[in-house]
């Protein structure tokens, strides 16, 4: 064991001497202090802010929502965001803003966030812990500020817990989606899919065809375990013309040696990254599993982020039926199997599809998305009071 080292993150510095683990917060950087308090606020400009360590892929597309209806956008992230926003290009109508928690806490205490139009919070529930609250799901921002910042209007919320919606209840209020079909809710959703320019990969791969996951690898999150299982019944049925591309952070124990040849296990990586190898995928796993307790509110109380990049990418997905039908998911514009153990046969169909069956279930998702972003702008017209 080594008797020092030290490792960081954007808000801490770690150093472990002989087995002892020192924590030191980052200082308030002064630079990225300066820039945010001396920068010109353009007119109509509309603040989105970001105070936890993720939510970032949803950002890009409330921008462009806001941007596309004649509005500037500042950006300030508590944390750095992982290159999130490094292919976006708004003609100069967007302004980014990164700074660990030392600056975003200075800059929150001194800015006079009243010269904005609006302030967007992109996450209603904090998941930070502040003043010993802390709870499953996050606390709410009302509980982690002592006043929220608030523009000359009024501020726009975007509440990730659908099941939080009436907690501390804001009538400029998004969710992403309403699974539950809930007339009270049916006004509220603005789904966000824009990653950036990314060219549209409308050719499925004939020799190996590419399937990706993406998330961490949690059986909170997704049963990867099904993708594994699935990949070796292909083996053993004598197809080899596959690749699994696995994206998130976590471990994958005792594979069988024949399927790891078969396996692309990237880890973690940066969105820019991330978005390149889901533009090379032919075909997303989603991999939710109605078994899994945990999955069961995906029917009716959340939406998954592999949703979002199914929309942005228009690429296919092989899902379960039970989770299809409540996002108008069907077999025009997606691969849908009946049962877990059918998941190997659901991959076959995809590896025969014919070209021009793919891009016709590319033409239906873009029909399903054309029909989301409608429902999305009109919606969020109506919280801007342009209606």
């Amino acid at each position: 064991m080594k008797w020092f080292s030290f490792s960081t993150t954007p808000d801490l510095i770690i150093i472990y001497i002989l087995g002892l683990k020192l924590k030191f917060k980052r200082l308030i950087d002064r630079r990225k202090y300066a820039k945010f308090m001396n920068h010109v606020i353009k007119p109509r400009t509309i603040l989105i802010v970001e105070l936890n360590n993720c939510h970032f892929e949803t950002i890009p597309g409330f921008a462009k929502y806001l941007i596309d209806l004649g509005y500037n956008v500042d950006i300030l992230t508590r944390f750095y965001s992982n290159r999130a926003f490094d292919a976006l290009n708004f003609n100069n109508a967007l302004q980014v803003f990164e700074a660990n928690e030392a600056t975003f806490d200075k800059i929150v205490n001194n800015y006079n966030f009243g010269r904005y139009e609006r302030i967007f919070y992109n996450s209603k529930r904090i998941y930070k812990r502040i003043r010993f609250k802390q709870r499953e799901g996050g606390i709410d921002v009302a509980e982690y500020f002592k006043v929220v910042p608030r523009g000359i209007k009024d501020n726009i919320y975007v509440q990730h817990h659908i099941d939080k919606f009436y907690d501390r209840q804001e009538p400029n209020q998004i969710i992403l989606a309403n699974p539950a079909k809930l007339a009270t809710l049916a006004k509220h959703v603005v789904n966000p899919h824009y990653f950036g320019e990314f060219k549209i990969k409308t050719v499925k791969n004939q020799d190996i065809v590419n399937f990706i996951s993406i998330g961490n690898i949690t059986n909170a999150r997704r049963n990867t375990n099904l993708a594994i299982e699935a990949a070796k019944q292909l083996l053993d049925l004598g197809y080899h013309n596959f690749k699994l591309t696995i994206i998130g952070r976590g471990k994958l124990d005792h594979i069988d040696p024949l399927v790891k040849q078969h396996l692309e296990i990237l880890g973690r990586v940066d969105y820019q990254s991330l978005f390149k190898a889901l533009t090379r995928a032919d075909f997303i796993l989603p991999l939710l599993d109605p078994i899994i307790k945990e999955h069961q509110r995906y029917q009716n109380a959340a939406t998954s982020g592999t949703f979002q990049l199914v929309y942005g990418f228009l690429k296919p997905h092989v899902i379960h039926q039970t989770f299809a039908a409540v996002f108008n998911f069907s077999a025009d514009n997606s691969v849908i199997y009946r049962d877990n153990a059918e998941l190997a046969s659901a991959m076959i169909r995809c590896m025969q599809m014919p070209q021009e069956a793919y891009l016709a279930k590319q033409q239906a998702l873009n029909q399903l998305v054309q029909a989301i972003e409608k429902e999305s702008i009109d919606n969020l017209l109506g919280m801007l009071g342009h209606y």
